[in-house]
């Protein structure tokens, strides 16, 4: 690791082991408290230091992610992250922290929709922390003696990415299906995960291809996040490896909301996150992060909240649906099909210019490309032939048709 992720690292080691008490003594008025305390803070600050909260009563906001999109700078507490200094360097190098102050994101969720995300140090800290609670709830004794494998994207702006790259690299790898399924199961076939933690349409997909005995590995934990688990997946998983399953959820505009624990109760994280249910919606505040934000932030996922039972009284999150990611099924010319995550293509299309949203799928032989933004449509298809090429798609098997996004 640098220099730099070490020191995030072992900030979020320390705060691990400083917030993990509440959860560990079931002690609910403690982290009502923390929440509470939080809460008042947040609100004072954002009252003090961001604009759009300055000029509005904040009960009178309704926050989502096109708000945020076309706000960007009315929503933010500082001038060095004003959207033409994240742009721009976004554009540069995506890679490093801006101004190595903030971890910068860029996410499309689940409507397709791009906008940017930054995170101060102590939000980033927060949500590795957050994962470590996630494995310890969990039951593993000491995750940095498993052999960990991030499954999902490789893509540098991505939360999955910095969150392996904040992790020793011993015994941790990442595996990016934008790069194929095949270049991921050579690896992971050679690294031999204990741990798999993702998205959890990539682990399902995994499961599916050691069961066609193009994969063979054994973990002991899996850990499905970013997209939606369904019974059928859940089952799928269970049946090829019997591993212990324990799904967290989380979002960009959050961190890490909550996970299952070792006896598969879903614990709300109350002391990083506030959800409010108000006819039928859910609004979430990010009670950390201070540079960009989050109050009364509609959550466009199907989620609720229940109290605790006798075990343990904390609060449990309820979800009920998410985003889907579906695999699509591609002809191939050495083998019938082969099978692509819609993260390949949306590592194509969101780094586009001028794309402001995009969104993929197949029908009757014909992959549809549904884009949003002043481009080029000769520059998209010959950009996704290019890679499609690169994974042994057969061209001549399909059509390519784009369409336009409203």
């Amino acid at each position: 690791m640098s220099n730099q992720n070490e020191y995030i690292f072992s900030q979020a080691l320390e705060k691990y082991i400083t917030q993990v008490d509440p959860f560990v003594n079931k002690d609910k008025a403690k982290l009502l408290s923390i929440q509470n305390d939080k809460s008042s803070q947040l609100l004072s600050f954002c009252k003090d230091n961001v604009p759009l909260w300055s000029q509005n009563e904040i009960d009178d906001i309704k926050m989502d992610r096109e708000l945020v999109s076309n706000n960007f700078n009315a929503l933010v507490s500082s001038n060095e992250v004003h959207f033409s200094a994240v742009h721009s360097h976004y554009s540069r190098n995506a890679e490093n922290l801006l101004l190595r102050k903030y971890q910068v994101f860029l996410s499309a969720g689940r409507s397709g929709k791009l906008t940017y995300f930054v995170y101060d140090e102590e939000m980033w800290v927060t949500y590795l922390s957050a994962i470590l609670r996630m494995f310890h709830l969990a039951g593993v004794s000491n995750v940095l003696k498993e052999r960990i494998a991030f499954v999902g994207t490789s893509d540098k702006n991505h939360t999955l990415y910095r969150v392996w790259q904040s992790f020793p690299k011993k015994y941790s790898f990442i595996c990016g299906l934008q790069e194929g399924v095949d270049a991921c199961l050579k690896e992971l076939n050679e690294f031999q995960p204990t741990i798999l933690y993702g998205f959890s349409s990539a682990i399902n997909l995994f499961a599916e291809e050691q069961l066609d005995n193009r994969l063979s590995i054994k973990p002991k934990w899996v850990f499905p996040n970013t997209d939606y688990l369904s019974t059928e997946m859940r089952n799928t998983i269970f049946d090829v490896w019997k591993p212990q399953i324990h799904v967290s959820y989380g979002t960009t505009e959050m961190g890490i909301i909550g996970a299952e624990d070792k006896y598969g109760q879903f614990l709300l994280y109350s002391d990083h996150v506030k959800l409010e249910e108000s006819q039928k919606v859910i609004r979430a505040t990010n009670l950390t992060n201070r540079i960009q934000p989050f109050v009364n932030y509609h959550m466009p996922d199907g989620i609720s909240t229940a109290k605790g039972g006798s075990r343990n009284s904390l609060d449990r999150l309820i979800l009920k649906d998410g985003r889907v990611n579906q695999i699509l099924k591609i002809p191939g010319i050495d083998r019938n099909q082969i099978k692509v995550h819609p993260i390949f293509f949306r590592s194509i299309l969101d780094r586009i210019p001028n794309i402001e949203s995009s969104k993929v799928s197949m029908t009757d032989g014909t992959l549809l490309l549904g884009v949003k933004g002043d481009i080029s449509e000769n520059n998209i298809i010959s950009a996704v032939h290019a890679k499609l090429r690169l994974i042994n798609c057969d061209m001549s098997k399909f059509d390519i048709v784009l369409i336009p996004l409203k």
